[in-house]
């Protein structure tokens, strides 16, 4: 079998062998979808017998190993979009929806918003020669927080997305960074 990088979206996590090749009569590669978190949503959702449902396999009609890796990211995307088709169908929240854990989301941009502070991105040319302004980084990030917190609105409600912003621009804290930081009051 051959290893890859992690190939992953949303939710799916990196697994040792993304895809994998198995042997057959005339031997194909093919490539394997996994989503360790949602075995149990995934299977209900796609009919599994057993409930559950580790991972959805799809071949990639070739044996040539470089005509694989072409087709591999196409057929994971078509893999992705079946799951998530599915997941929906069943009022589950889909794979690829990365506002159905905004947290964790939120954490990861307060620790932007911090280092991007004094950093600047580029520099915008001004009205007079040798005149420039700098675009901060800081500001950039501070936009992307704003526009995903609309996002959150439009899909959680106001109340998610106003503690989405808080926690990102580091006015509030999460409880897995509560926990860490006073683990005797939760004892």
């Amino acid at each position: 079998s051959v290893t890859t990088p992690a190939l992953h979206s949303g939710s799916f996590v990196p697994c040792p062998r993304p895809w994998q090749t198995y042997s057959s009569v005339a031997e194909h590669t093919s490539c394997a979808l996994r989503s360790p978190d949602r075995w149990e949503d995934v299977g209900k959702a796609m009919g599994a017998r057993s409930g559950v449902r580790r991972e959805v396999v799809r071949t990639l009609q070739t044996a040539d190993f470089r005509e694989a890796q072409r087709r591999r990211e196409e057929s994971l995307s078509a893999a992705r979009e079946m799951v998530d088709a599915a997941l929906r169908r069943h009022r589950f929240a889909p794979l690829t929806d990365w506002t159905a854990n905004w947290l964790d989301r939120a954490v990861e941009r307060r620790g932007q918003f911090q280092a991007s502070a004094g950093v600047v991105n580029q520099w915008l040319p001004g009205s007079f020669k040798g005149d420039e302004t700098p675009l901060m980084e800081r500001d950039l990030t501070a936009d992307l927080v704003q526009d995903e917190a609309q996002i959150i609105e439009a899909r959680q409600g106001p109340e998610a997305a106003n503690r989405f912003h808080e926690i990102a621009f580091g006015q509030g804290m999460s409880v897995a960074e509560a926990s860490r930081q006073w683990p005797h009051c939760l004892a």
